[in-house]
């Protein structure tokens, strides 16, 4: 019972991740548009809902805080790393099982037929 329920866990986890990237994906092809935040000329390209008839220049008029550019960026950036790291640690453990398996069949004696010709069976 505790290994189904662990099934199920990283199921869920991985469909909560695809979905959240799905929806990243969307936001960021309907709604990415660039803002000059100073008057040094900084550009910042982020991706949010907003009224896009309002505002037809190409770089938008709409204001954020300061903060909202760091959750916005810091999300998509947490996202990622949290795909990556669950991918490196899904393929360590396969490596890993692999690695087992290979040390147990390198331990485990063949069997010997005499017969014409030898076979050798695990």
């Amino acid at each position: 019972m505790k290994r189904a329920n662990a099934t199920y866990t990283r199921k869920g986890l991985a469909m909560l991740l695809l979905s959240l990237i799905i929806a990243i994906s969307i936001n960021n092809s309907v709604y990415l548009h660039s803002h000059i935040i100073d008057e040094s000329g900084t550009i910042i390209t982020h991706a949010h809902p907003f009224e896009k008839s309002a505002d037809d220049l190409p770089f938008k008029k709409h204001s954020h805080t300061s903060s909202e550019y760091t959750i916005t960026n810091g999300f998509e950036h947490f996202l990622l790393s949290n795909v990556v790291t669950i991918n490196f640690i899904t393929t360590i453990k396969k490596i890993q099982f692999y690695q087992f398996k290979e040390k147990v069949f390198k331990l485990s004696p063949k069997k010997t037929y005499l017969r014409g010709p030898p076979a050798f069976i695990l």
